[in-house]
C-alpha cells in the first residue's frame, strides 16, 4: 500500500512542477516581449477579435466594443517559435490618444502581458480594472 501512495505523490508533485515550469516560461516571455532587442515576428493581421469575444479579452474589453472595434489592430506575432496574438488600440477617438491592449496565447487563453501608454507589462504590474471579469 506504501508504495501506490507514493507514486501518486510523486506524480501530483510532478504535475505541480510541470505548472510552475508554465507559469514561469509565460512569465519569460512576457519579460522577452518587454526587451526590445528580442526579435517579434508579426505575421499577419487578424479579425478574430468580434463582439461575441470582446469581453473576453482582457484590456479592450473595458472600451465600448461599437465604438472601438474597428480600431483595435489584430496581430499573429512569434516569438522563439511560439505563436501569440496581439491586440492593441490604434485610433485617438477609442483611446484618448494612448495605445492600450493585450497579448495572448495563440489559443486565447491565457494572457502573456497588457499593454498601457504603449508600454509592455507582465502580471505582477497589471491594472486589476483591466483584467476581464470573464478570466
Amino acid at each position: 500500500m506504501k508504495y501506490p501512495m507514493s507514486i501518486i505523490i510523486y506524480a501530483a508533485l510532478g504535475f505541480a512542477s510541470l505548472a510552475d515550469a508554465s507559469s514561469n516560461s509565460l512569465s519569460l516571455t512576457c519579460e522577452e516581449l518587454q526587451n526590445e532587442s528580442v526579435p517579434v515576428q508579426v505575421l499577419r493581421s487578424g479579425n478574430i477579435l468580434n463582439g461575441e469575444n470582446w469581453n473576453t479579452i482582457d484590456v479592450v474589453f473595458s472600451f465600448d466594443p461599437n465604438h472601438c472595434l474597428a480600431s483595435v489592430s489584430q496581430e499573429l506575432l512569434k516569438l522563439e517559435g511560439q505563436f501569440y496574438w496581439r491586440f492593441r488600440t490604434t485610433q485617438d477617438q477609442c483611446d484618448g490618444g494612448n495605445v492600450y491592449g493585450v497579448i495572448y496565447t495563440y489559443d486565447l487563453k491565457t494572457p502573456i502581458a497588457h499593454i498601457y501608454d504603449g508600454d509592455i507589462y507582465c502580471k505582477s504590474d497589471w491594472r486589476a480594472e483591466r483584467i476581464s471579469p470573464k478570466l
